[in-house]
């Protein structure tokens, strides 16, 4: 680990020093293992949803499948900009110690519109997509996916991030 201070609005990367991190304190969290990790999971995410669409129309259950996609469209429209510029915005993060506020608020907000919704449809639906084993632990990895986005969300907001 190595120190970073933070500058003037500063956010900490991860979700357990948030209450510790001042701007006038060092962060000791590794920012580089905890954004590429955070990054990694967004994009696993998106692609476990993809494939809970996938596993929707392989069923013969179009509603479903259209609910997932049209989520997952109105998530990736609403943050294309965002996912096209994002190699550019975690470099700059790493350099600078800590999030650039439009890669947090992009991380964030994809979790408060499509994990949320995600999450309810797969539960919902987890019976109608599963037709053996293979797609009954790719449903439950998409459930865990999702579980720990939204939980992420709900601890970061009971530390009292904004």
């Amino acid at each position: 680990m190595h120190m970073v201070m933070l500058g003037p609005g500063a956010r900490c990367c991860c979700a357990e020093h948030v209450s510790l991190c001042r701007p006038s304190m060092p962060c000791t969290c590794d920012i580089r293992g905890g954004i590429y990790y955070e990054i990694g999971m967004f994009f696993l995410d998106m692609l476990s949803d993809l494939n809970s669409g996938r596993l929707y129309v392989l069923q013969g259950h179009p509603f479903f499948a259209g609910i997932s996609l049209g989520v997952f469209l109105a998530s990736s429209v609403k943050h294309g900009r965002t996912c096209l510029r994002m190699r550019d915005a975690v470099q700059a993060s790493v350099k600078k110690g800590f999030w650039e506020e439009g890669l947090l608020s992009t991380l964030r907000d994809e979790v408060k519109f499509e994990g949320v919704a995600g999450l309810m449809l797969n539960v919902y639906g987890l019976p109608f997509a599963v037709s053996g084993w293979t797609s009954l632990a790719s449903q439950l990895f998409t459930l865990a996916l999702g579980i720990r986005g939204v939980m992420r969300l709900y601890s970061e907001q009971q530390l009292g991030v904004k």
